[in-house]
């Protein structure tokens, strides 16, 4: 039996004198006065009576009437959670509505979509053009010289790539776009057999939509007019295929790394430079070469990936490599833990420049800028989390420079910069973060910078504070 988002749901036996698209134009013309630029409709194609349509965490209680159910997604540029809303239509044109901030839970697969799909918040997302050497004159021996090819040693080498949203709604044409490139530059730069790179990709090769833009995702990867994938990316055929390498690999030809790009999609966490904004994780495996089941605290950075598999390879590191190796940490050997982190940020998907260090102890925080006190990336501004903080963070201007005692306060709630007995420590990093800064030539050294045309258009486009804290 077909799972529902429905308890105790009876369908309409009584005639209802429109169809659930009529439903969903009803909403169209009365709810957006017919305007559905920057907008994605659905309507569940069932007639409904009563019951409950369950959210990812919550339900609404559906009229007890016959009517369809409809779904208006007021920000389909950003991830879930964010502000959409629920309409029941009943059969007489009346229009119940609820605020939501997500989609159905079960519903979502049967939505029929009625505006165009292809309209993204007023923005144009291009897809990636596959790239050729004439593209890039020099970039072989340019990468020659920084990361030598390997050699004959390497032996068999075989890459496997995964991409896949939550859902169409939360498959971003850029996910695509940076598979083909990693895909292009496995074959072209590094000379991988197109038959040793594995790619689980969305739904597959199944030709029906499944980007955000309602588009279905290119099977050419790199340009040749082969089709390069056929699985989808689900979990059935990921352990297929960790199943299928097994066969090929030995555990101790196995080196597995797992981390992320930022920490949580909260207010105060992502998009800051607060411990939660920068805290990521980081699982090393290596069977018969590494010690497991240890929890290491040192301090650590993504950048010190690169160098860790080089000096695991045995290839020096190039000076010109940012980051060092934590081999000596990995495999118990020696090892000089770091007494500092760099971190920073620039734009996410508004201008929010700030630059930090964070040692054991102490954080310092440079802010550049009139900016809100906390910025929030769009996919959290909207969310629940996010409308319930704006008050808070968007109407007061953050500080220049902050300072932390980590020891004293993990949370970082209390701001020590002008506390005479951290003097010492603030002038101490201060001085840390500008060297950093002159060292690899940031360009805020040379004043605030405005936001590129583009960046300033999508901010028109998709406004996400309420300009008080902004210049």
């Amino acid at each position: 039996m077909k799972k529902a988002a429905f308890t105790l749901l009876l369908l309409a036996l009584t005639a209802v004198a429109m169809t659930a698209r009529e439903a969903g134009e009803l909403v169209i013309e009365r709810v957006l006065d017919g305007i559905t630029e920057a907008k994605r409709v659905y309507a569940y194609p069932e007639l409904l009576v009563g019951g409950e349509v369950e959210f990812w965490h919550h339900s609404i209680a559906l009229p007890d009437e016959p009517g369809y159910f409809v779904f208006l997604d007021d920000h389909p540029a950003a991830n879930w959670e964010h502000a959409a809303r629920a309409f029941f239509v009943a059969g007489d044109g009346r229009i119940t509505t609820w605020d939501v901030s997500t989609p159905p839970k079960y519903l979502q697969p049967d939505l029929v979509e009625l505006t165009d799909g292809r309209i993204y918040d007023g923005l144009v997302y291009t897809e990636y053009r596959i790239p050729t050497w004439e593209d890039y004159p020099g970039v072989s021996e340019r990468l020659d010289k920084l990361i030598p090819r390997p050699d004959d040693r390497a032996g068999n080498r075989y890459a496997f790539l995964m991409s896949g949203g939550y859902n169409q709604s939360n498959n971003h044409i850029r996910y695509w776009n940076d598979m083909a490139y990693i895909y292009w530059t496995l074959i072209n730069v590094y000379g991988y057999d197109e038959d040793d790179i594995f790619v689980l990709m969305s739904d597959g090769d199944n030709p029906a939509p499944d980007r955000s833009d309602g588009s279905s995702s290119p099977l050419d990867l790199d340009g040749d007019s082969d089709d390069d994938y056929k699985d989808p990316c689900t979990r059935a055929y990921v352990f297929a295929y960790f199943d299928m390498l097994a066969g090929l690999l030995t555990s101790e030809d196995s080196l597995f790394i797992f981390t992320t790009d930022h920490g949580l999609a909260m207010p105060r966490a992502k998009g800051t430079c607060y411990d939660p904004g920068i805290h990521t994780a980081l699982v090393v495996r290596w069977p018969g070469h590494f010690v497991g089941g240890r929890v290491q605290n040192e301090l650590l950075t993504n950048c010190d990936l690169l160098p860790t598999i080089l000096d695991l390879a045995g290839v020096p590191v190039p000076p010109q490599v940012d980051g060092r190796s934590f081999l000596g940490l990995l495999d118990q050997e020696d090892y000089r833990p770091r007494d500092h982190v760099f971190c920073e940020m620039t734009w996410h998907d508004q201008y929010n420049p700030m630059r930090a260090v964070r040692t054991t102890r102490y954080k310092y925080i440079r802010s550049f800028g009139r900016r809100p006190l906390v910025y929030m990336p769009a996919d959290i501004y909207v969310g629940p989390a996010g409308q319930e903080m704006i008050d808070d963070f968007y109407n007061e201007v953050r500080p220049e420079e902050e300072l932390y005692d980590l020891q004293r306060d993990p949370l970082e709630q209390t701001n020590v910069f002008d506390d005479p007995e951290y003097r010492d420590v603030a002038w101490r990093l201060r001085a840390r973060v500008y060297n950093w800064m002159v060292e690899t030539n940031d360009p805020l050294l040379y004043g605030d910078y405005p936001p590129t045309k583009a960046q300033r258009e999508r901010n028109e486009n998709q406004p996400m504070d309420n300009d008080l804290p902004h210049v």
